[in-house]
């Protein structure tokens, strides 16, 4: 369909090509190159597909989907191994305020902006979900409650010191009000963590914000 995907390589013996020559074995070889290309295709759109089903579109994280899939998944992994996970939820302060100042392209910036910053502190094999709006849930396994305590102290950190370019201006700081639940501590199950960990968010967001 006009893209390229990838380059066939066929070589022959020249006993071979004396057996039947290159020019006679064309049709045999774009059909064969056609096949592999519609499979290559289809792989990959399967993949697109897949990707899209379970990805936020704005941040490229895993959306709420993903993780009412993944999450019970995760808590029964580390219940056989005995070992700990805990649930991080993150909320943007003041966002209302954020969007009505300076409109929703400057929201949606703000969401990618702290998207990218979450990636940078923590680990590649922990589940970073979108969780709706401008509220984020955080899947570490294996990861006891201090650990992810100090991994959500410096997030807030670098909230906290940021600054959003928008245009000409500049935005900030977006500052992150947070809350953990661990399991087995704290709960049972993933709905259990979960509800608790946004519990302790919306503490946080009484207390003041820009805090856990």
């Amino acid at each position: 369909q006009g893209e390229t995907i990838g380059l066939l390589h066929v070589s022959f013996t020249e006993e071979a090509l004396i057996q039947s020559p290159l020019e006679l074995r064309s049709e045999e070889l774009e059909a064969i190159a056609t096949a592999v290309s519609l499979a290559l295709g289809n792989l990959a759109l399967r993949e697109k597909l897949k990707s899209q089903s379970v990805r936020d579109g704005l941040t490229g994280l895993y959306n709420r989907r993903f993780l009412e899939e993944s999450l019970p998944r995760e808590i029964e992994r580390c219940r056989r191994r005995n070992l700990p996970l805990t649930v991080v939820m993150a909320d943007l302060d003041h966002f209302k305020k954020l969007n009505d100042t300076w409109g929703h392209e400057a929201g949606d910036l703000a969401i990618q902006s702290f998207a990218e910053t979450a990636r940078r502190h923590f680990r590649s094999e922990d589940i970073l979900c979108r969780y709706g709006g401008e509220e984020f849930c955080f899947v570490l396994p294996e990861c006891p409650p201090e650990d992810a305590r100090a991994r959500a102290e410096a997030l807030l950190r670098s909230q906290r010191e940021s600054t959003l370019r928008f245009g000409r201006d500049s935005i900030g700081p977006i500052t992150t009000s947070i809350g953990i639940a661990t399991f087995p501590a704290q709960g049972v199950d993933g709905i259990e963590i979960v509800r608790l960990a946004d519990a302790a968010l919306y503490r946080a967001k009484l207390r003041g914000r820009d805090q856990m």
